[in-house]
């Protein structure tokens, strides 16, 4: 479909990946990522990953979902503050989904090329948070787990040093629980569907209810 797309208009310039997928609900493994980023550099495709739902990967294997900065780090000359992630890369996120926090309207996004970094920047100066909101986030985004934090966590698991990752990692059991729930459901119906690894979506196949 991309090929198609770059042959019908040679005037592509973006890729907008919704990596876990909505509405698939699915991480798209490493190797995939790699492939992407390879034809997008070689064509000067500019790529956007909307990582949103980054903090819900709940399948089998947590370890199932891998940031598309961690698979572009390094690969151009990098220091300071600067990942290596190239001109062609950009990350965007918000708490909206993992954290609940819709109403906040708080995100972030990140990237290396000057030419959209600093208008990005000019366009928020026109548009920040209240400082209250960046209170509140920074408080959640730094207030130790219910156990408090001490001298001898130094060596602790970082996964459950703060608050926010005891509430990702229950959100994320909960929404196991509740997709498990609705798989085995789908199967005793013998509805198909896509097995889901994140987010709050499962792709069924309902076509064969539909009118012929």
């Amino acid at each position: 479909a991309l090929e198609t797309a770059y042959q019908n208009n040679p005037n592509v310039k973006i890729l907008l990946l919704s990596h876990p997928n909505n509405p698939l609900g699915v991480c798209y493994p490493k190797h995939v990522l790699e492939d992407i980023l390879d034809w997008a550099e070689s064509r000067e495709v500019h790529i956007v990953s909307d990582e949103i739902y980054g903090g819900s990967v709940y399948g089998e294997k947590g370890e199932a979902f891998t940031s598309f900065l961690t698979v572009a780090s390094g690969r151009h000359a990098h220091g300071g503050d600067n990942m290596g992630i190239g001109p062609y890369v950009h990350l965007v996120y918000a708490l909206s989904k993992d954290f609940c926090l819709s109403g906040l309207r708080v995100g972030v996004s990140y990237s290396e090329n000057e030419e959209i970094a600093l208008p990005l920047s000019k366009v928020n100066d026109l548009c920040q948070i209240s400082s209250q909101t960046q209170l509140l986030v920074e408080d959640i985004l730094s207030r130790p787990s219910a156990g408090g934090l001490s001298n001898a966590d130094a060596d602790a698991d970082e996964a459950t040093r703060f608050w926010y990752d005891e509430f990702l990692n229950e959100s994320r059991q909960r929404l196991s629980d509740r997709s498990g729930r609705l798989q085995d459901c789908l199967s005793r119906l013998g509805v198909p569907f896509l097995k889901p690894d994140s987010g709050m979506f499962l792709w069924m196949d309902l076509s064969h209810y539909l009118p012929s």
